[in-house]
Parts: C-alpha cells; sequence; structure tokens
C-alpha cells in the first residue's frame, strides 16, 4: 500500500458532529467528497443507526475504498467496516473516541476487535494508546488536526467578556456547573453551543440569560469561534481531550479547560480547573484578568499543538506503509 492510497479511501461517522472525521479525512488526503455522516434525520435512534448502516454497506460495495477512516462510537459503524475490511482485504483506521473505551461489554468488545484488525486505531492520550496496545493494536495519539475554518487574531478584551462553551451537551460535561459559574461573574456573557434538546428539562428551563444558538457548522460555527473572548470547554472524564480544547489553541483564544489526566501537557498555556461552580468561576475570572497575557502566549500554543499533529499524522501514515 501507498499513501497515494488515502485518495480512494473513504471516512464513515455515524454522528452530526462529524467535522472531526471531516478534518482528520483532509488531513490524510481523503476526499471531502468520500465522507458518509449521519443522516441526521429525525426519528428513533435506532432507525437512523439503521438507515446508516444501509447507506455505509452500499457506500462501501459501490467505492470498494482502499482504505476506511471510521469513528467510534458508534459500535454498529465499526461492524459494517470491519466486515467490509476481512472481505475486501482493505486497511483500517479507528479514530476511537474517549467514549467508546467507556460504552458497553458488546461495544468494548468490538472496540478491541477493530483495534487489533485496524491498521491504526486512533486515540485521545497515552494511557489509551497502552490499553489499545494491550489489546495487540498499533495505536496513535492525536487530537486535532487544523480545521477547515480560519479566524482573526483575538481582539484586546474591553469592557463584557463574551464566553463560548464548545462541547456536545453530554453527559460528562458539567453544563449546570458552568452555568451558575458563568452567573456568578457579572461582567461574562455565556454562549452555549450545541443542541440543547440533549440536556435535562430541568435545566434547558434554567437557562435564562445564557445565548443558546444551537448546533452550528460551517460558517456560523467559525464566527462563534473568531467572537469569542474566551473558550471553556469541560469534561469529568480523566482520560477526556475535549476537541473544544484543540479549536481554542487553533484560534488563538485563552482556553479554560478540566483539569485532565495530560491537560497540563497538552494545554500548558490553559486555565486548568475541576468541574465544580467554584473552580470553573475563579479559571473564567482567571481568564479575563490575564486576557492579555494568554493571547500573547497563543501563537507559541499553536506552534506546539501544529508540530504535535504533524508528528502524528506522519506516524498514521508510517503505520499504513508497514
Amino acid at each position: 500500500m501507498s499513501v497515494g492510497d488515502l485518495a480512494d479511501g473513504v471516512a464513515v461517522a455515524f454522528t452530526r458532529a462529524d467535522q472531526r472525521s471531516r478534518d482528520l479525512a483532509a488531513a490524510l488526503g481523503i476526499p471531502a467528497a468520500s465522507i458518509l455522516a449521519s443522516s441526521r434525520g429525525g426519528g428513533p435512534a435506532v432507525a437512523r443507526h439503521v438507515v446508516d448502516l444501509a447507506r455505509t454497506i452500499l457506500l462501501l460495495g459501490r467505492r470498494r475504498p482502499r482504505v476506511v477512516l471510521v469513528q467510534a462510537p458508534p459500535a454498529d459503524a465499526l461492524v459494517a467496516v470491519l466486515a467490509y475490511a476481512a472481505i475486501a482485504r482493505r486497511r483500517v483506521i479507528v479514530d476511537a473516541h474517549t467514549g467508546a473505551f467507556l460504552a458497553g461489554r458488546v461495544s468494548t468488545v468490538l472496540l478491541r476487535l477493530a483495534a487489533r484488525r485496524a491498521a491504526v486505531t486512533l486515540v485521545a492520550t497515552p494511557a489509551l494508546a497502552g490499553r489499545v496496545r494491550g489489546w495487540g493494536g498499533r495505536p496513535v495519539v492525536l487530537h486535532e488536526p487544523a480545521p477547515a475554518w480560519t479566524v482573526t487574531p483575538a481582539r484586546p478584551l474591553v469592557g463584557r467578556a463574551r464566553v463560548v462553551a464548545i462541547g456536545q451537551l453530554a453527559a460528562d460535561e458539567p453544563v449546570a456547573e458552568l452555568v451558575a459559574a458563568a452567573r456568578s461573574l457579572p461582567t461574562v456573557d455565556l454562549m452555549l453551543l450545541g443542541d440543547t434538546r440533549r440536556l435535562p428539562a430541568a435545566l434547558r428551563a434554567a437557562l435564562d440569560g445564557v445565548a443558546c444558538p444551537g448546533f452550528l457548522r460551517g460558517e456560523a460555527y467559525a464566527a462563534e469561534i473568531a467572537a469569542a473572548d474566551v473558550i471553556v470547554a469541560l469534561t469529568d472524564r480523566e482520560e477526556g481531550v475535549m476537541r473544544g480544547a484543540c479549536e481554542a489553541v487553533w484560534a488563538g483564544r485563552p482556553l479554560v479547560t478540566s483539569r485532565t489526566a495530560t491537560a497540563a501537557v497538552d494545554f500548558p498555556q490553559a486555565v486548568l480547573v475541576a468541574t465544580n461552580v467554584t473552580s470553573i468561576a475563579d479559571g473564567l475570572a482567571q481568564a479575563i484578568e490575564r486576557h492579555g497575557e494568554l493571547v500573547r502566549a497563543a501563537p507559541a500554543a499553536r506552534a506546539v499543538q501544529e508540530e504535535r499533529a504533524r508528528v502524528a499524522l506522519d506516524a498514521v501514515r508510517t503505520t499504513l506503509l508497514r
């Protein structure tokens, strides 16, 4: 196999939030037109997954790609791709998000089989890489390649601070604590990105005064990043590395993120916090107070992240050639 075979690849992501797969595909040379994302239709989740599974089988049968990049979770995407790879003797790149390691027993077994079969398994942390290696897989630690969008440099902070929270509003994100923390700071305007329908009803009812533009894509998403004075990305997963945290670095914006197992190494210029109201509020206040300093440090932080991504992507290509 040659790296050029990536141009004959496809990417599969059974998720509405498929931009990571798109950025990864672009960085690896997989054509953008070859990305199969979730149908994003309405109706029960099970029905959507059945539709996505059928679309995947049809695409793989029609295109017969030499390489398939598949995001996990969900597990059913792995089933379709592994079956195709076994029959057609093709290479697979598994993009294993932290949540894939925390799913149920069946999903974990499928991930383990996928990691053993895959040419490369992408993970967020060295600890997760160790698990994949213990399964007989070939892991590469890769966070986020450079996004498709670019934004203007951060402006000086004058007056109220626009704090943009990036995430999926998933169960591991301390949304209630963040909202309470922002409300305790009188000069903060909080923008909560994501589909608020994912939140508990009681929390949705308590979002008065919080701007919730919904799930954004493309230019609308980039515009919110550009308008941010501070970006916050939080998780209670010890092995989590938030995509939003990486995007803050790419955008050159001051970052407040969770004090996870690798955060001090991954984001040395960030303000690190615990996932409680007091710590988050203190972190936001610190980011606002140190805004000018953090903005001046942003180019160096971006350069480190850029080099880390380059090395990881080179490792993926090298492993594929073996």
